[in-house]
């Protein structure tokens, strides 16, 4: 009787591993996915500035821009293209700079005057005497044909705000180049400009180098280089 239970156990046993395979066969385990190779992409190099991106961000570099963008605001006249050109030169000599690529930051600026101007006040935060240095060479362009137009005037006013000039300063300069009596002239043109330049280098004033800021083209200065239109030959 024993042996005939143990038989009825063992076949129970085999007749449920043979559907329990059966079911196995019928539905095999799903292999788990393979990982999807992840792609390595090296980063991007970081570009590094060349080095006429560091010259245009430079305190050399925004005031050529400055003065570029101020020159579309007023009449040219030779002595305004002469001080420009001095200057440039003058910011080539404080700052170490090439003027060749100066110049053609002055030439091809046109970016918005208070962008220049926040730029700028950034760099020479503390140095207030700079700026209004600064606004007093916008005056001496402005004031190259003799006279303050309302473009000029408005350009002036704005950057005295945006370099954040003291009202008692920005006026000290509007109302000393207002007035300036400049003497009619029947033509602004010169014969020779190189040699008017050479005239205009001699009588400006380097209000880039600190030495100078205890001077100004007012009174006398500005109107000396008004003098040399009226006979620019003189010198030679």
């Amino acid at each position: 009787m024993l042996e005939m239970v143990l038989i009825v156990g063992v076949a129970v046993v085999l007749i449920y591993l043979y559907y329990t395979l059966q079911e196995y066969l019928k539905n095999p385990l799903k292999s788990p996915p393979e990982p999807k190779k992840q792609e390595f992409s090296p980063p991007e190099p970081h570009a590094l500035p060349t080095p006429l991106d560091t010259l245009k961000n430079s305190e050399a570099g925004l005031f050529a821009a400055l003065m570029g963008v101020f020159s579309k605001h007023i009449k040219e006249t030779p002595l305004s293209l002469a001080l420009s050109q001095v200057f440039l030169q003058d910011l080539s000599q404080v700052f170490n700079k090439d003027i060749e690529p100066l110049t053609d930051i002055y030439k091809e600026a046109d970016r918005p005057l208070e962008e220049l101007c926040n730029e700028l006040s950034s760099l020479a935060h503390g140095e207030y005497k700079k700026r209004v240095k600064w606004v007093e060479l916008l005056f001496v362009l402005a004031y190259s044909d003799g006279v303050l137009g309302a473009e000029e005037k408005e350009a002036l006013l704005d950057i005295g705000a945006f370099l954040g000039l003291e009202n008692a300063d920005f006026n000290q300069l509007y109302e000393g180049f207002a007035g300036l009596t400049f003497e009619p002239l029947e033509s602004l043109e010169v014969a020779d400009f190189e040699g008017f330049k050479m005239q205009v280098q001699e009588k400006h004033l380097d209000l880039f180098n600190p030495k100078n800021w205890n001077k100004s083209y007012l009174p006398d200065r500005m109107l000396e280089l008004w003098q040399l239109l009226k006979n620019p030959q003189s010198g030679n």
